[in-house]
């Protein structure tokens, strides 16, 4: 990932991230064949369960789109 689209991508998903509680720990853009992978790690003292994951995975699909 280019350092311009990795520091785009915190941009938008930061605010989301820490809106919900959470920190942002690493972003991660790969190929997986013609598409691109997006991994994105957070995490929040106590720990992250999965709804919460969910919940937070919805709210950067919006402000991707």
């Amino acid at each position: 990932m280019t350092s311009a689209t990795r520091d785009l991508l915190q941009q938008v998903i930061e605010p989301v991230v820490v809106s919900e509680g959470l920190d942002l720990e690493q972003l991660d853009l790969s190929q997986a064949g013609r598409r691109s992978r997006l991994r994105i790690i957070v995490d929040a003292d106590g720990g992250v369960d999965l709804d919460r994951c969910a919940e937070v995975s919805r709210h950067i699909s919006k402000a991707l789109d």
